[in-house]
């Protein structure tokens, strides 16, 4: 019996606050604890990495030629209802038997049940973590804390779990689509480990890695906004397209939720190039 996507991520999130808590012990210092949650989360970042090379190495990339056409996008509607619509110049791509769009599978469908479970633990991790970070001072204003602490961490996994909750419930009713597009996406998190390995290196140390911080920024780049092109890059060849090509014939709702993405990772790799660039690079400097 297969389990429904609601118990995998309640199972997902439990089970990863229960290792936390084998892990840590029942009254941890916030630094105990903030270095136990990026220890698991660098390994949860690569176990999805693996798991998603392997959903995507299995998948089926094409679909027989033939299939393949297109259909123009809704007019307004005619005067009468004999009319006869004629074609718009501006036409939409039927990915009806695009297997990037229509291909169902069970095992990618878990894997974003597992990562929306574990985006519920980790963010209620994070949330206790600044509690006694703050000398429990205040439950209802933990989240405000956190968002002091770190703004970028919570709006991008509360826009990440909405996401993938909102998913589920498609997954749920068995009407998901793009589910190899989602996979793909998931790969950013290839770049967690090196995130995670500059903060033990500079507790560790006192000091910042110039050339950790140079190797995050590449990898940072490839995983999150190259992985954006790639996947513009097959969806277009389906469709006889470049990836720009492809952006440009994508539904207006799909268009600004790419442009969002390359929007957003843009401005925080720009934001992390220039504090690796401020600090000095080249040299070590005390932080």
């Amino acid at each position: 019996m297969q389990l429904s996507p609601w118990a995998i991520v309640a199972l997902s999130a439990t089970s990863y606050g229960l290792i936390l808590r084998s892990i840590v012990s029942p009254e941890p210092s916030p630094l105990k604890l903030r270095a136990t949650i990026r220890g698991l989360s660098a390994t949860h970042s690569i176990v999805t990495t693996i798991l998603a090379l392997y959903v995507l190495r299995h998948a089926n990339w094409s679909s027989p030629k033939e299939l393949r056409h297109e259909r123009p996008a809704r007019i307004s509607k005619p005067e009468s209802q004999n009319a006869i619509e004629k074609p718009s110049s501006a036409t939409y791509l039927d990915d009806t038997y695009n297997p990037l769009i229509a291909d169902h599978s069970s095992l990618a469908n878990t894997i974003t049940s597992f990562e929306t479970g574990y985006l519920i633990y980790d963010t209620s991790a994070l949330l206790y973590s600044s509690y006694l970070q703050n000398s429990r001072r205040s439950i209802p204003r933990t989240p405000l804390y956190l968002a002091k602490d770190s703004p970028v961490f919570l709006a991008h996994h509360l826009a990440l779990i909405s996401a993938l909750a909102y998913l589920q419930t498609y997954i749920a009713a068995r009407r998901e689509k793009g589910i190899w597009v989602i996979i793909a996406f998931l790969l950013m998190n290839a770049s967690n480990p090196l995130l995670h390995a500059r903060w033990f290196v500079r507790r560790k140390t006192g000091r910042a890695d110039n050339r950790l911080d140079a190797a995050f920024a590449v990898v940072f780049a490839l995983c999150r906004v190259g992985m954006i092109r790639w996947v513009l890059r097959r969806y277009g060849e389906y469709h006889g397209l470049s990836a720009w090509g492809a952006y440009k014939r994508l539904r207006v709702p799909c268009k600004t939720g790419v442009a969002a993405l390359v929007g957003f990772n843009g401005l925080w790799w720009v934001l992390l190039v220039a504090k690796i660039t401020e600090r000095g690079f080249g040299k070590r400097q005390k932080i």
